[in-house]
């Protein structure tokens, strides 16, 4: 009997993790964390505070629970014989909780997932974990006791991106990981609908749902934003700033070969130009002092933002870096700071996720039996549209165990 739980991620963005067990071999799909803020007036372990202020999954049998002051994590004497993690790509808000998994945790990646994770580590950009992590190429089936798992390449704003299909008995279960449409690899989502037709069961992102004043016609790609930088380059002499997410790699090469082909290369901090020598051959220019690149173009993060008062007055070019958006309390901390300074602010931003028309037409193409709206805010928003369009959707609650037949079930399903 197949048993699945939906931990986390129902009713947010990111930070979905579901576990798939038949008492003897367990699967636990991705394992990010919202954040690592948490409030310990017990003197509480870091991994058990984070359990009890629910960013970490209460997953039994997973954590190393020796020192817990609770049974927050259900302490138990019955491990499974199997048990893997498999994680869909390294944004945080998926892969985060690995650093609090103990040793001879099994954990499966993508090849390129797992190269991306050495050069993060080796350019001061990541944690290193005690979990044990293992490489597994796209569309290589692993085994972990009766079930079998395949990486699948998809579309989003990181390399190495997968969906994961679970095959059991039979039943054919789709992870879909973060998808997108618009980013470098659509054809990968066109691959993707056209081998894995008709699931079982598909687990759906939904993170556009969660913005309905958002209007699908309004969604760039990564080439609208490598024209307007173009433009930008060519037309502005003052200082420009930009501030990209260092694990978009992809994004990170175009930036620095469009900067040297324009005659105005970007000069990047240390962490940025060590990563991206992992990714291309070009020359990668470093900054060591900011004063001394005045109407030049540079790359800071946000843990420099107090050095921007060091260069002359110019543009800031906000291209999906910390912080993201206002839901972020430093980025209010970022506006008045670039006020202060006298920079203009432009948002060249692109999104990962794909639009609504996009999600529902990518679900119809896989054409499951059953679809779980997740990884959004409005999951009932998501189901309804779905729904309209001739979909069968099931919402689950958070930490119950379902069987998976129940789901399947015509009396489950919406």
């Amino acid at each position: 009997m197949e048993r699945i739980i939906f931990w986390n991620g129902l009713q947010s963005i990111g930070s979905n993790i579901f576990s798939l067990d038949n008492g003897k071999d367990r699967l636990i799909m991705d394992f990010g964390m919202p954040n690592e803020m948490y409030e310990d007036g017990g003197n509480l372990s870091v991994t058990e505070a984070l359990i009890e202020a629910g960013k970490l999954p209460a997953i039994p049998h997973l954590f190393n629970t020796e020192g817990f002051k609770s049974d927050l994590a259900g302490v138990s004497n019955r491990p499974y014989e199997n048990q893997a993690v498999f994680i869909s790509h390294l944004h945080l808000d998926h892969n985060a909780g690995l650093k609090y998994l103990p040793e001879n945790t099994a954990v499966y990646m993508s090849e390129e997932t797992k190269a991306l994770y050495d050069a993060l580590l080796s350019s001061d950009l990541e944690v290193e974990v005690k979990a044990e992590l293992h490489a597994v190429g796209y569309n290589r089936p692993v085994k972990i006791g009766h079930y079998t798992v395949t990486f699948v390449p998809n579309d989003h704003d990181i390399v190495g991106t997968s969906s994961i299909l679970i095959e059991v008995d039979g039943k054919k279960i789709l992870h879909s990981g973060d998808v997108r449409k618009h980013g470098y690899h659509p054809g990968n989502i066109k691959d993707l609908t056209s081998h894995v037709k008709s699931v079982d069961l598909l687990m759906i992102e939904g993170t556009s749902f969660s913005f309905p004043d958002e209007d699908d016609k309004d969604y760039r790609s990564e080439k609208d934003l490598i024209d307007d930088f173009t433009q930008l380059l060519l037309d502005e002499n003052r200082t420009i700033v930009i501030n990209p997410y260092p694990r978009n790699v992809e994004r990170l090469v175009e930036l620095n070969r469009l900067g040297h082909r324009i005659g105005r290369p970007i000069y990047w901090d240390k962490r940025f130009s060590d990563l991206l020598r992992h990714y291309t051959t070009e020359a990668v220019c470093t900054w060591k002092k900011l004063s001394d690149y005045n109407h030049q173009v540079v790359q800071t993060h946000f843990d420099d933002i107090d050095k921007i008062s060091e260069l002359e007055a110019g543009v800031y070019v906000h291209m999906n870096g910390e912080p993201l958006g206002d839901y972020d309390p430093r980025y209010e901390v970022l506006m008045k700071t670039l006020e202060e300074v006298g920079f203009d602010f432009v948002d060249y931003s692109v999104s990962g996720h794909a639009s609504r028309k996009d999600i529902i037409d990518i679900v119809k193409d896989i054409d499951p039996d059953v679809t779980v709206p997740w990884h959004t805010f409005e999951p009932q928003a998501q189901a309804a549209a779905l729904n309209e369009n001739g979909v069968r959707t099931f919402l689950p609650k958070a930490a119950k165990a379902y069987k998976l037949e129940e789901i399947l079930s015509d009396e489950a399903a919406e």
